[in-house]
């Protein structure tokens, strides 16, 4: 899955900057319109307000991973609402959620392929059991990998046509809906390249 953008909120920047202006107008032209101290000290909080908005808008904040202990940027305007991301240090998965970052549970299953894994270029080794739920697999379907190359994936009879593992061809990655089976796929094939794939 795409980690979030730290990119700075352009328009909660501009009207902050806007705020800030106005206030800082608001507090040069007091001696001139006539404001009295009312003015001048409500021209510089705006002004004090706008400058602290700016800097929130533009750095936003920060989450440490629990896994590594890496920071992860989160830009102001983003809510911390339930969906998952990666730590760009140790590329675990993790939940963002109201209270924070917690390590994505081996056992989840996520509706569509979402765990990714690379592909090794001289074929792979599958892990024992269903792509999907790790029971006694009772077939395989077949991905396309380009030419005559195959990828025969494992599932058994309760997840056969579920997209149990998807294929990323650009970036030659694999797609998987059970966090605990892209673990042990790229476990499984960490070392080097073996040889389960078919050739036509």
């Amino acid at each position: 899955m795409a980690q979030p953008h730290a990119s700075p909120r352009w328009p909660a920047i501009v009207g902050s900057t806007l705020l800030c202006a106005v206030g800082l107008g608001v507090h040069l032209l007091t001696p001139t319109m006539g404001w009295g101290l009312a003015g001048s000290v409500g021209g510089a909080l705006l002004a004090v307000v706008g400058g602290v908005l700016v800097m929130g808008a533009r750095h936003g904040r920060h989450l440490a991973c629990p896994a590594c202990g890496g920071r992860l940027r989160f830009g102001s305007g983003e809510g911390l609402d339930d969906r998952i991301v990666t730590c760009s240090e140790c590329a675990s998965y993790l939940r963002l959620g109201a209270d924070g970052l917690a390590v994505m549970p081996e056992r989840y299953v996520a509706p569509v392929p979402t765990f990714e894994a690379p592909l090794p270029s001289g074929g792979v080794t599958w892990p024992e059991g269903c792509a999907l739920c790790g029971t006694m697999p009772t077939e395989v379907e077949v991905i396309c990998l380009g030419g005559a190359d195959t990828l025969r994936v494992p599932v058994c009879q309760h997840h056969r046509d579920q997209a149990v593992v998807t294929l990323r061809p650009r970036e030659r990655k694999l797609r998987f809906r059970s966090h605990a089976a892209s673990v042990r796929f790229r476990d499984m094939n960490a070392a080097g390249p073996f040889s389960t794939t078919d050739s036509a």
